[in-house]
């Protein structure tokens, strides 16, 4: 019985999204024409896009853009890490990038 249990998990799919702490330097900050603020991370190596200056985007308000925009320009200056939260998300080295990217939960200066 158990072996058949056993065997009945296996086959089973799980998902390998997870919690991320996605934690390293800010090599690039931009903002687009759109107002879409953009990040270049020593943890993703690619462009995501955090927020918008110019709209809320996935629920990520201005105001809260304009905080963030600030803690990521104060660590590319003084190349101080960050950490950027992502709930339920795949690795940090695969997060999605550019219009593709997911909606961070927060942003920290180490």
């Amino acid at each position: 019985m158990k072996v058949i249990f056993v065997l009945i998990l296996s086959f089973l799919p799980f998902s390998s999204f997870a919690d991320q702490w996605c934690e390293g330097k800010i090599n690039r900050v931009w903002i687009g024409h759109t107002g879409a603020v953009m990040a270049h991370s020593s943890y993703r190596n690619g462009h995501t896009k955090m927020c918008s200056l110019s709209s809320e985007w996935q629920n990520i308000n201005q105001d809260t853009c304009k905080g963030w925009l600030s803690l990521l320009q104060v660590a590319y200056t003084t190349q101080k890490d960050v950490v950027v939260f992502y709930e339920h998300d795949t690795a940090c080295n695969e997060l999605p990038v550019y219009s593709s990217s997911v909606r961070p939960s927060y942003v920290m200066l180490k």
